[in-house]
């Protein structure tokens, strides 16, 4: 295995170019019952495309991507379209190509991409950041930030998927000290 720079990776938004390769890493990455279709992954880029990145090396051929969409309640039926009014952002897709797995990408681009919600302006609308996943990969997301929220009710392949959620005003929330110069031991 190829050892790999993480800082060789760079991050972008993806463009409607983008996505013929993101689709093909979609579909090297999820059971054909599982895996979005290329029309969802052309509507996620034209609709939400600020939640739309890409990873790529030298070339700027993606390597791998996070998407998501903004609803207002996380089910199957509102991940489906996005409303820019909502407070949720659902992750559809983390996925790296095959050749670069195991390589600390996938980590990087999710870190990046929670990074980038809870640092700029433009997102500070979005609250709530939630995703389903398979069990195999909860100690991946935990490790991210996420909380396993118990078995979801949505439905998508034949397998059972993990609810999880990242708490943006958590994460926003600066640590702070309260100091009072009157007080004559730590702690009173």
């Amino acid at each position: 295995m190829t050892q790999l720079n993480l800082n060789e990776i760079a991050f972008r938004a993806a463009t409607k170019e983008d996505i013929e390769a993101c689709f093909e890493i979609e579909t090297d990455s999820y059971p054909e019952d599982e895996a979005a279709s290329l029309e969802s992954l052309q509507y996620r880029q034209k609709v939400a495309g600020a939640f739309f990145q890409v990873a790529y090396l030298n070339d700027s051929t993606p390597i791998g991507f996070v998407c998501g969409t903004l609803c207002k309640s996380f089910t199957h039926e509102t991940m489906s379209k996005h409303d820019e009014s909502a407070a949720i952002l659902a992750i559809h897709s983390v996925v790296v190509k095959e050749e670069h797995r195991r390589k600390g990408i996938a980590t990087a681009m999710l870190r990046h991409y929670v990074d980038r919600l809870a640092e700029e302006e433009q997102f500070a609308t979005v609250e709530k950041v939630m995703l389903i996943c398979k069990q195999h990969l909860l100690g991946f997301y935990v490790s991210v930030g996420f909380k396993a929220i118990g078995l979801s009710k949505i439905s998508h392949g034949s397998s059972p998927w993990i609810e999880c959620e990242l708490d943006l005003l958590d994460t926003r929330n600066l640590s702070f000290w309260v100091v009072d110069s009157f007080a004559d031991k730590i702690g009173r």
